[in-house]
């Protein structure tokens, strides 16, 4: 499997008051490399305040999901379309795995289940600062984008 040309990134820079401590770019070509069964996220981190270690978070959202739905006013709509439906979680912990935000590029793969829509997929990329909590940073990639 071939890596992806350009990795999403959160590049350091010169910070603003209004700036969240760290940084996530959507690149012109997508940080994702999807062969058939296999989906593969490669990113670089990096910070602009005193986060030497976060916790990342990668989600993998299915769009388009025909199923179906019970309304508001309790009708059924069994043609409803389902969006950003979570389908899996690519670290191995759904809460969070150390990740160092000191440009070090990260690499996860996960298979992908043969009943999910390859096309529709998108990661969720999601950093938080470890002591609280806090998400720094939220990035959503599209694999086919």
């Amino acid at each position: 499997m071939k890596p992806p040309q350009n990795p999403t990134t959160a590049k350091a820079r010169t910070a603003s008051a209004d700036d969240p401590p760290c940084r996530a770019s959507s690149p012109e070509r997508s940080p994702i490399s999807s062969e058939p069964t296999t989906l593969t996220v490669a990113l670089t981190a990096d910070a602009h305040d005193a986060f030497a270690q976060a916790q990342l978070q990668l989600w993998v959202l299915e769009d388009g999901i025909t199923s179906y739905q019970v309304i508001e006013d309790g009708s059924r709509d069994r043609s409803y379309v389902h969006n950003h439906v979570f389908r899996a979680s690519i670290t191995a912990n759904p809460d969070g795995e150390p990740v160092k935000l000191d440009g070090s590029e990260v690499s996860y793969s996960l298979p992908i289940d043969e009943k999910w829509n390859a096309e529709n997929l998108s990661v969720v990329i999601i950093v938080s600062d470890p002591a609280t909590g806090t998400v720094l940073q939220a990035h959503k990639v599209a694999i086919n984008n």
